[in-house]
């Protein structure tokens, strides 16, 4: 989800790593009812719970996806804001888990929320692994297309691959 307004994207599930850095260092969480519980049909016991994971402020942060069929990754990049700071009720909005990052562009990341394309999942990742995208995009020969900037790299031609079906010789 991106808030234009706000200048923010969110990304958001009923739980995520307690420990989004690897080995043990922890972030906060909260054991706490499913989101779902408020669904007409979904609130009796047994439902499930789930863990609300507070994400520290300030961290960078990146969000992508890999989208096969269209041979193409999106990514943007941003650091991490408190949620709680800038919604009432912000437990209650959606999900229990939420990541909030602070973009550079929000109505140009906005742009590239197709669900019937790309669809709107994305994953979130601490850390700025921008770059290291940008590469896994050349190694797969996906076009990598940085969804708050203005730059799109083609892998395969980077990298030395053609797509399927192509041809660039120049046979008569």
């Amino acid at each position: 989800m991106v808030d234009v307004a706000g200048g923010v994207g969110i990304v958001m599930h009923c739980g995520a790593p307690w420990n989004p850095w690897g080995g043990t260092k922890k972030v906060p969480y909260v054991i706490r009812d499913h989101a779902e519980r408020r669904v007409k049909g979904h609130a009796k016991p047994g439902v499930g719970a789930c863990s609300e994971v507070l994400f520290p402020p300030g961290e960078s942060a990146t969000v992508w996806r890999v989208d096969v069929p269209t041979r193409s990754i999106l990514v943007h990049t941003g650091k991490t804001v408190d949620g709680y700071s800038l919604y009432k009720d912000w437990t209650n909005i959606m999900c229990r888990t939420k990541l909030v990052v602070q973009l550079e562009d929000a109505r140009r990341v906005q742009s590239h929320l197709y669900p019937d394309v790309y669809g709107v999942h994305r994953t979130a990742t601490l850390g700025d692994y921008r770059e290291q995208i940008r590469q896994m995009g050349r190694l797969l020969g996906f076009e990598v297309i940085e969804e708050d900037r203005h730059q799109v790299s083609n892998g395969a031609a980077q990298s030395g691959l053609q797509p399927k079906g192509s041809d660039d010789s120049d046979d008569e």
